[in-house]
């Protein structure tokens, strides 16, 4: 049926010509879906996917008021608790009356903090699914006990899901045999969710419509390669999947959003192509990783953030620290780093940077950045410095540290939010650095929880006369908390550090 109002939408009804009709003497095609009763076109409307079944209204009149008084779909919730009603039974047992009387379920959510649910009840509720035509599921099992897990037999689903949101799950290997694809399914969000690489790739070959792919603590998922012939996706998310060695989505032309944050890779890290638009870039780093492994990446890293065909498009861009760092690796290696030419990002209005250090070396970083990726455009500015780690004799070292200016400057940089900060020297530094290359700000935010007024050592009272002159036209603003409005919240603001 929604094939059929795919193909020949806005087409109308058809009908047969009968010989001599019209002098044409063409057959006419039958309308036989108009001779069955309003009761049974309601049903059908109503077990139609919403983008269908709206469309249905520009058949005709008759059409328009099926889709009107079509039977209405139920949201259904259900926490099981220990000893507590509803039992697993109980939640069995109406699940299975709403698949005997064909009750059509929008979104359902099943949320168990019990042992007590058997294997069998479980599927059973999976089955159920299908038989309710659920459009929007969520499952979440993160309160079972880890010896006891209930297998999630994806393929039971129902075919009318177009968002699937698990939480805590162990995918099982079975069902998959002949399979059926899940062609309306366009939203996938796996948190806490042990799966394996071989089934991950048959998911997503079952789901042609995938446009949104969020993964995040998964477990056993060593590899995720999407391939060209794969889904169209638009936003991919990896947070914190341990497992994961090797990502690989250079050729998923329709990607406009990828979040990443996780740690280095053994591999190279395919990055997304040039159709990206929000990039969020975060690696976790630690001393156990090989020198070599790490020179790999900055290679890697730096090769692509230079490519003016990529970074053309971003819009709005998350970087942390350990990233940064490959900025001033390149720096000192010219010779095999393609990353010493100025690279423009015309585009990018948003700007967030996340400092899980802040050394010395780390405020060049941010220093080198600004000035070789040129950003006429940027509006908005995120700062989110470590909340402890200060050390002292790193101030010393801040001598060492040149001061890069912006030959273009920032002048269309209006709002600016530091997170985290305190009046070290080090900090101080990267603010006066924006005040002197920013000369629009409107805002500036300082958001710490223990704000206090203007008092650092180590740098001339001459060169804090941009933060007094901030203060006296009321540009700066100390809070102890985040005031949690839109104008001062980053667009990755859903991704934690």
């Amino acid at each position: 049926m929604a094939d059929a109002l795919e193909s020949d939408r806005g087409s109308g009804v058809k009908r047969r010509r009968t010989d001599g009709q019209d002098g044409e003497g063409e057959p006419e095609e039958e309308d036989l879906i108009s001779l069955l009763p309003d009761d049974m076109l309601r049903e059908i409307v109503s077990r139609l996917p919403l983008r269908y079944g709206i469309r249905t209204q520009v058949v005709c009149k008759r059409w328009r008021n099926c889709w009107k008084e079509r039977r209405q779909k139920m949201s259904c919730k259900y926490e099981i608790l220990p000893r507590v009603h509803p039992s697993p039974s109980a939640v069995v047992e109406e699940m299975q009356d709403l698949a005997r009387q064909r009750r059509l379920i929008e979104y359902l959510s099943v949320v168990i903090h019990t042992t007590t649910v058997q294997i069998e009840q479980f599927r059973v509720i999976l089955r159920c699914t299908a038989d309710c035509a659920v459009e929007n599921l969520h499952i979440d099992l993160s309160n079972r006990s880890p010896t006891r897990p209930l297998r999630l037999h994806f393929p039971l689903l129902s075919r009318n899901l177009a968002r699937l949101s698990l939480c805590a799950t162990t995918m099982s290997n079975l069902y998959f045999m002949d399979a059926r694809p899940f062609p309306e399914l366009a939203a996938i969000y796996l948190h806490s969710v042990t799966v394996s690489t071989r089934i991950f790739d048959i998911i997503l070959a079952l789901c042609p419509s995938l446009r949104v792919l969020d993964l995040r603590k998964c477990s056993r998922l060593d590899a995720i390669a999407i391939t060209s012939r794969g889904p169209n996706l638009t936003s991919l998310t990896i947070a914190d999947c341990d497992g994961v060695t090797m990502v690989n989505v250079l050729l998923v032309s329709s990607l406009r959003s990828i979040c990443y944050s996780g740690r280095f890779l053994p591999s190279p890290f395919n990055l997304p192509p040039a159709s990206c638009t929000n990039l969020y870039l975060s690696y976790q780093y630690s001393g156990l990783i090989l020198p070599k492994l790490f020179d790999q990446w900055v290679e890697n890293t730096a090769v692509y953030l230079s490519n003016e065909t990529i970074a053309i498009n971003i819009t709005n861009f998350t970087i942390c620290s350990n990233a940064l760092r490959t900025i001033n690796f390149s720096k000192d290696h010219r010779e095999s780093s393609r990353i010493h030419k100025s690279v423009n990002l015309p585009r990018l209005t948003e700007l967030r940077l996340l400092m899980f250090e802040m050394k010395a070396e780390n405020l060049s970083s941010i220093y080198l950045f600004l000035k070789i990726f040129r950003c006429p455009n940027l509006s908005r500015l995120f700062v989110q410095f470590p909340k402890f780690g200060h050390e002292p004799f790193q101030e010393n070292l801040l001598d060492r540290v040149t001061e890069e200016w912006l030959e273009d400057g920032l002048d269309n940089l209006t709002v600016v939010r530091i997170m985290n900060f305190n009046w070290h020297r080090i900090k101080v530094q990267l603010l006066i650095f924006l005040l002197r290359n920013a000369r629009n700000i409107r805002t500036l935010q300082l958001v710490s929880p223990s704000a206090v007024p203007l008092n650092v050592s180590g740098i001339e009272q001459e060169d804090l006369s941009p933060i007094r002159e901030a203060f006296a036209n009321d540009i700066i603003i100390l809070r102890q908390f985040e005031d949690g409005s839109s104008s001062t919240k980053p667009f990755h603001s859903e991704m934690s550090p």
